[in-house]
């Protein structure tokens, strides 16, 4: 009779077997566990929100007291408007001319000589003639009353050049009574004689011109003969 013998499995085997196994799960499961911490850390880093700036405390202020009930308020601050500031108006110097009439003397031949360096009477002294015509003190047409002097006193020394010339003398008076320009109608052929005319008519006192009783600038007319 054949005698059949089974062979017995190696130990050795079984445990190496037993062995390899434990290692793969190891590995396995620490795979896992890996992948799950990783997951689990990515998801964390997700959802974690963005950390709180707390606000910078004041100077002095200590930033662990709690706030009071006071609220924030914005305030609204506007700047001023640019206000444009227009130059000054330049002063316009309005210079009010006086009107200067030059009205012709009347010589008249007949009359009675007077004596050396008085006035002679002409239309500018005297109450005026015509109507609308006046003058020096006299005269109503428009209201304008010619200026004249208030004391003629002349120390006349004319020459014999000059001696029988009738000559016209025109003084321009302002408002105040004070002369300025003098003109000689006609000048005299005796250049001294004429300064000294001007001279003398510029020292006397005069009563400005009026107009509607208010002083205004006027010329005085005075003939004399020499």
């Amino acid at each position: 009779m054949r005698t059949t013998t089974r062979k017995r499995p190696d130990w050795r085997y079984r445990v190496a077997s037993s062995r390899s196994r434990g290692r793969e799960r190891a590995v396995w499961w620490g795979g896992m566990l890996a992948s799950v911490l990783l997951h689990a850390f990515l998801l964390l880093l997700w959802v974690r929100p963005a950390p709180e700036f707390e606000p910078a405390a004041r100077p002095g202020v200590d930033p662990d007291l709690t706030a009071g009930g006071g609220g924030l308020m914005a305030v609204r601050v506007s700047m001023p408007r640019r206000i444009e500031i227009p130059p000054p108006p330049r002063p316009v110097l309005a210079v009010d001319m006086p009107e200067i009439q030059v009205r012709e003397a009347e010589i008249d031949v007949a009359s009675e000589l007077l004596p050396v360096g008085a006035p002679a009477p002409s239309p500018g002294l005297g109450a005026g003639f015509g109507a609308g015509e006046e003058g020096a003190g006299g005269g109503e047409g428009d209201g304008y009353v010619s200026p004249v002097p208030r004391s003629v006193v002349p120390h006349w020394d004319p020459p014999s050049a000059v001696r029988g010339m009738e000559v016209t003398v025109r003084v321009f008076v302002d408002a105040t009574g004070r002369p300025s320009l003098v003109e000689l109608d006609p000048p005299t052929p005796d250049e001294d004689f004429n300064r000294d005319i001007m001279r003398q008519v510029r020292a006397w006192e005069y009563r400005p011109a009026l107009r509607h009783g208010t002083p205004v600038d006027g010329w005085a007319e005075i003939v004399f003969i020499f």
